[in-house]
């Protein structure tokens, strides 16, 4: 029998299992041990007594039975689990820590670089700083010491050296034109600096039509100011002539800038060289050629539409299509071909399709529209080849070949043929639409900036839009002088014109009458004759149209009378968003203007009873005006306020019956018939009748009874009108009349839905719009309503809308066609739901802004219209166009307030950022700058502060940190701290953005210009006067010679020469030579404007069509290479110019002989362009030929031989060959002495630069002797002294600045007597 202790087969294992307790330090041995098998079996079957086995022993212990030894394994196998488990858990936290401390190892090394950078970073800043404040103190001290010992600078204006040019080229071109008339050669001394001949000279040419010239053609001479100012430019021009019967003989850039301004002041209002708005095309196409119409409606046109609406364009489409009605009535029929016609009369632009055959319309539309006066409007005409042409006489087909032929034969016109397949030649007509209308329009045309215009942030989609409404007052005015006779008015001119030269200040003059009196007609023809009467007297005027109208709207005008009284300063400022400020800022301009106008200023306010809130918007009339401003305003008597009725009044008398009979016979232009005597009295006796004797009233009868086709039609018209007691029922009569002439009920119904559309909207709705709106509505029906209703006076065109003509035939329209108040309401919702589809997140409909929000604040919704106005391209339109109020008044309705409105803004912009992928980093900054500039308009600054920053950051880090875009952000970011009283902040940002333009632009352009203004209006403001009066006089300066001053007011200038092109393209054919002189020319008057970017694109397609044309080695060739050229010279794009120029001297020496005037030009030139690029070697055999030809034209001793040796003199000088040079100067100065004498200017720059020389060449003491005589030669009419800045500037040589900083004083200033 075994026993317990052979479990236990070592010490280690006994301690394991009694946990370390032992008895008296022994062991007990059992006596008998068991085999180690049959204990395991034993064990293994703990629980289990295996048969005829036992597990006692005398002597042995069992240890299953132990109760302790059960515990103990218990516990032990209790402790071994849950210390695994402590063992498992703490090797989680371990990698779990590991992970940590790696991450955090991570950001450790990443923050030690970041500082370690910005260490670095803080370094180099200090470093700049202390090196940049040495820089400026060495600077300080050395302007201090030339300022104080040598006075080298004469004090004037540049304006005034220019002067002195202009008047010398003037002389000049008298002197060519008397010695041309006498048939001499005479050679002045700006000519032969030239080289620009006004004669013949070995035969050649009078110079080369279509070059530009400078005003010297000298290069800048070592310290020379004058020289250096008049450096060579590139464009050829200054007494060479374009053409010699051309558009541009005689002109450089200053006298284009000195003639457009003079013509601004002549003419100063803009509105009257503005084109139509509205582009109409005529499309004539019989039933064969409808697919290639269709797929121009569905593929082609809807984009150039929206680019024209989006444009402020209106581009209508009219076809006519067979429809059965045509054939029901022949009278339908008959009124159709005459609404047609007039529909082709009216068309911008004609398409004639024609394929095999013709049908009713097709030959009376061509002889229309082109054969019968070729020319008088641009047209194109489609021709597909079909197969199997012709037929027999007089059938459709024969006509169509027949008429084809007669097309082709006419005036060269555009045709498009050589296709069969109806989409190529639907893509090709569009294609050649697109260009006429972009010519026409401008549409797509943008400037691309290189001048420093902020074109691309407030205007790019918005060129056309007439924000001030010009356009359309000068419409209105126009339609009532035009159409309007003053019968009845001249009684009332002498109380006007009393009241305009009585002596101030004067109440406002009370114009007053009942509806239809003529009130408008009045004020606008009596307008027309003080402006023909008293040019100096400045009229402004502003008739309203229906109360619910734009022109209603009095925030509206009072910021149209101010922008066109800031016309008449140099540099208008910016109109404040504000209405308060607004109208703070009009009373200032009033007062301001009206001051300094010699015949005064008078306001003229038509119907101003129907403004909106009309008594709290003129409250300013109240007040006493300022002494040389009168006011003239017109109201209806029954809605005239008690307020008003205290002003001097002239009332509207009804007319008698001699003013009525002199209206009949004025008015009546039909020769068929006429009125008897009983017919004529019976109307005058009905217009006895107070209410039926107004000229509204009478007017619109004549016309009812004048659109008669005879006498007995005549007579049941006038039956029917004489039962008519007042204007209103007479246009309800009309409306009545024209709906029962409709033909069929479907013309009916047509006939009401297109009044409630037109009643539904606020300022009516274009052709194109009513069509969509109404989508039953073609043109044969259209044309018809149109027809009628113009006629009756019912409805009229106003700057491409459709509207109703006056108050009462809206009026007329309410009582005809609203029979409830629910069916306007569908219609204005209808109106929402269409223009709502072209309100989008980056760019909007300009019509969708005008209609969409009014329409929803009419419905009271809420909701949708808060969902408009937070859309920023609706926002864009309306603060671009100066509707800011209205924008203010639909937040207002909406509950919101200004500084949520601000809040809102900003999170959109934000959105905008975040998820649109597809809005460029420039137009987004555009839009926080626009929200900027809108905040601190009103006042918000604080929240103003982050868009226009963050317009700055977008700024610079899209685009170059020196780019001009970058300074205009800047000049934001400046005025906002300005306005915030924060001047450090805003004259560091402002320096900064002097500095941007100058870099750019130069140092005499119109920004650095505003720049100066901005910064010498904040030295003001803190009464530092010393420092703002020199920075307004150079801003000043610059504003004279910039030609931005005149840009805007030669924009019609520009639209006539573009057409004027495009017509001569379409006659000429797309390649002629004439078109490409004409190219040519343009390209010319672009570059004289300073639109380089446009001036490029017309010489280069100038001159890839001569080659063409002409032969590549013509003359004509290289005129175009040599202006091309020239203009990259003027954008500093030498490496550009350099091989047109060199291809233009080969050219030119192959054709002329080698004293040429155009061989010299280019050669000069050409030299100018090598040495701008350091490129001496090539430049110098240049200027030595230059050299030689003068000598030979002119003799040795002529003053152009001195200035081809100095500008040789300073080639060599900036090589270093000072001994080369001198006796250059020396012969130089010596024939300037003999021609001029010893005080001429010339004579001093020319001492000057020998002074410069022999510093270097060490002689100090010859060099200030040379240079204080220098100083001592003044120019008694010009004494011209120029800057530092200028000298350092503009100055060509190295030498110069070694002059100014290698110690040139010290040595000067111990020989010569310091001059105080």
């Amino acid at each position: 029998m075994g026993t317990s202790s052979s479990l236990l087969r070592s010490r280690e294992s006994l301690e394991e299992l009694t946990d370390g307790v032992y008895l008296d330090g022994n062991l007990d041995i059992p006596n008998e041990v068991k085999p180690r098998h049959a204990l395991l079996r034993s064990v293994g079957s703990f629980g289990r007594r295996m048969k005829g086995a036992s597990f006692r022993s005398n002597a042995s212990v069992d240890l299953v039975e132990n109760p302790e030894a059960e515990r103990i394994r218990k516990e032990y196998e209790m402790f071994r689990l849950s210390k695994q488990n402590e063992f498992q858990d703490m090797q989680k936290k371990m990698e779990k820590l590991e992970n940590e401390n790696k991450r955090l190892r991570g950001e450790l090394q990443a923050l030690q670089k970041t500082v370690s950078k910005l260490r670095n970073e803080r370094d180099a800043a200090l470093n700049r700083e202390y090196q940049a404040l040495e820089r400026a103190a060495t600077f300080e001290n050395d302007r201090d010491k030339v300022q104080r010992q040598f006075k080298i600078f004469r004090e004037t204006k540049e304006s005034e050296l220019q002067d002195l040019l202009q008047a010398k080229r003037d002389l000049e071109n008298r002197v060519v034109k008397v010695a041309a008339d006498d048939g001499t050669h005479v050679i002045s001394d700006n000519m032969s600096d030239n080289l620009s001949y006004s004669g013949t000279v070995d035969g050649g040419l009078l110079g080369n039509p279509g070059d530009w010239g400078t005003a010297l053609g000298s290069e800048p001479s070592l310290g020379s100011t004058v020289q250096m100012h008049l450096a060579v430019k590139g464009p050829e021009l200054a007494t060479s002539l374009i053409d010699l019967d051309g558009p541009f003989t005689n002109i450089n850039k200053d006298d284009w800038t000195a003639a457009v301004s003079s013509l601004s002041q002549i003419t100063p209002l803009l509105a009257q060289t503005l084109p139509s708005c509205v582009f109409k095309i005529f499309i004539s196409a019989p039933p064969d050629m409808c697919e290639e119409v269709q797929i121009l409606y569905k593929n082609h046109l809807p984009s150039l539409q929206y680019k024209c609406a989006c444009d402020g364009r209106v581009l209508v489409t009219v076809h006519f299509t067979e429809e059965p009605w045509h054939e029901e009535n022949p009278q339908t029929l008959w009124r159709l071909q005459n609404a047609r016609k007039k529909q082709l009369q009216g068309c911008s632009l004609f398409l004639g399709l024609l394929a095999g055959q013709v049908d009713r319309y097709t030959v009376e539309d061509f002889e229309t529209s082109h054969l019968s006066n070729p020319g008088s409007r641009p047209a194109l005409f489609c021709f597909r080849d079909t197969p199997g042409t012709g037929g027999k006489p007089g059938s459709p087909a024969e006509e169509a070949v027949k008429l084809k032929k007669r097309v082709r034969d006419s005036v060269p016109c555009k045709i498009i043929d050589d296709y069969t397949e109806p989409h190529v030649g639907a893509k090709n007509l569009f294609d050649e639409i697109a260009k006429i209308v972009q010519m026409e329009l401008g549409v797509g045309e943008t400037e691309e900036g290189e001048n420093g215009d902020e074109k691309e942030d407030e205007a790019s989609c918005f060129t056309w839009l007439d924000p001030d409404g010009n356009y359309e007052q000068m419409e209105l005015f126009n339609s009532l002088t035009s159409t309007c006779a003053d019968i009845g008015f001249k009684k009332y001119y002498k109380q006007l014109d009393e009241l305009v030269s009585a002596p101030g200040p004067m109440p406002p003059l009370l114009l007053m009458g009942t509806i239809g009196a003529g009130k408008s007609s009045l004020l606008a023809q009596w307008i027309k004759q003080l402006q023909q009467r008293s040019p100096p007297c400045l009229v402004l005027y502003h008739f309203v149209g229906y109360q619910s109208s734009s022109s209603a709207d009095a925030v509206h005008m009072i910021r149209s009378f101010t922008a066109q009284l800031m016309q008449h300063v140099m540099t208008p400022p910016h109109l404040p968003s504000d209405p308060s400020l607004l109208l703070d800022e009009f009373l200032r301009w009033l007062e301001k203007v009206s001051s300094k106008q010699p015949g005064g200023l008078v306001l003229v306010i038509d119907s101003m009873d129907k403004f909106q809130h009309a008594e709290s918007h003129t409250k300013f009339l109240l007040d006493p005006l300022p002494v040389d401003t009168r006011v003239v305003v017109s109201v209806t008597e029954q809605t005239c306020p008690q307020a008003w009725r205290s002003w001097p009044t002239v009332v509207l008398e009804p007319l008698n019956p001699g003013d009525i009979k002199q209206v009949i016979q004025t008015r009546w232009t039909t020769p068929d018939f006429s009125l008897t005597g009983s017919q004529e009295a019976r109307f005058l006796a009905h217009c006895h009748i107070p209410a039926c004797c107004s000229p509204l009233y009478v007017n619109t009868f004549l016309n009812q009874l004048m659109s008669c086709k005879d006498e007995d039609t005549m007579s049941e018209v006038l039956e029917e009108c004489l039962k008519t007691p007042s204007v209103s029922e007479l246009y309800l009569h009309i409306l009545q009349t024209l709906e029962d002439e409709c033909p069929g009920h479907h013309h009916k119904s047509l006939f009401g839905k297109v009044m409630l559309a037109l009643r539904a909207c606020r300022n009516g709705l274009s052709e194109p719009e009513l069509m969509a709106v109404v989508p039953e509505l073609t043109w044969s029906v259209w044309s018809l309503l149109w027809d009628m209703l113009s006629e009756g006076g019912v409805l009229c065109c106003k700057s491409g809308l459709i509207t109703f003509t006056n108050q009462e035939a809206q009026d007329a329209v309410d009582r005809k066609f609203l029979s409830s108040s629910k069916d306007l309401k569908q219609t204005r919702q209808k109106l929402v739901d269409y223009f709502s589809t072209f309100i989008r997140p980056v760019q909007t409909w300009w019509r969708a802004v005008d209609e969409a929000p009014w329409l929803l604040q009419v419905l009271g919704d809420v909701q949708h219209l808060h969902a408009i106005v937070v859309n920023l391209s609706v926002f864009q339109n309306l603060y671009i166009r100066g509707r800011c109020a209205e924008l203010l008044a639909y937040w207002q309705y909406v509950g919101v307030e200004k500084s949520a409105m601000a809040t809102e803004y900003m999170n959109a912009l934000k959105m905008l950022e975040d998820g649109m992928s597809d809005v460029t980093s420039s137009k987004l900054a555009s839009l926080y700058e626009l929200l900027g500039k809108f905040l601190k308009d009103l006042s918000l600054l604080t929240q103003a502060v982050p868009p226009l920053q963050r317009a700055l950051e977008l700024r610079e880090t899209s685009l170059d940190p020196d780019h001009p875009s970058v300074a205009s952000a800047l000049h934001h970011l400046a005025g906002l701290y300005a306005h915030w009283g924060k001047f450090n902040t805003a004259e560091a940002l402002y320096k900064q953005a002097i500095d941007i333009y100058q870099n750019a632009f130069g140092s005499n352009h119109h920004q650095v210009a505003r720049e100066l203004e901005a910064l010498a209006l904040l030295y003001q403001r803190q009464n530092k006067f010393d420092v703002a009066e020199p920075l307004h006089k150079r801003a000043v300066t610059i504003r004279k010679r910039s030609p931005e001053n005149s840009r805007l007011r030669s924009a019609g200038l520009e639209f006539l020469r573009k057409r004027a092109v495009h017509l001569e393209e379409l006659s000429l054919g797309p390649d002629s030579p004439a078109l490409a002189r004409s190219l040519n020319e343009l390209g010319v008057l672009f570059y004289l404007q300073g639109y380089l970017g446009t001036a490029e694109k017309l010489l280069q397609h100038s001159l890839s069509m001569r080659e063409s044309v002409l032969d590549a080695s013509h003359p004509d060739c290289a005129q175009s290479l040599h202006n091309l050229a020239s203009l990259y010279v003027e954008k500093k794009e030498y490496a550009k110019a350099e091989p047109l120029y060199e291809r233009a001297l080969e050219l030119r020496q192959q054709a002329f002989p080698a004293d040429h005037p155009a061989v010299a030009s280019t050669v000069r030139h050409l030299a100018a362009v090598y040495k701008k690029q350091n490129n001496f070697d090539k430049a110098e055999p240049l200027y030595r030929q230059a050299l030689a030809m003068r000598e030979k034209v002119f003799g040795d001793s002529h003053p152009s031989v001195a200035t081809a040796l100095v500008n040789l003199a300073v080639l060599q000088s900036n090589q270093g060959r000072h001994s080369d040079a001198l006796p250059l100067y020396e012969k130089a100065l010596q024939i300037y002495e003999d021609n001029f004498g010893p005080n001429n200017p010339r004579v001093a720059e020319t001492l000057r630069n020998l002074a410069v020389l022999h510093y270097d060449l060490k002689n100090y003491e010859t060099a200030a002797n040379l240079y204080k005589r220098a100083t001592e030669i003044r120019d008694p009419d010009h004494p011209f002294q120029p800057s530092r800045e200028m000298l350092s500037r503009r100055s060509s040589s190295v030498v110069s600045e070694n002059f100014l900083h290698n110690g040139l004083n010290v040595q000067l200033a111990r020989l010569l007597p310091e001059q105080r």
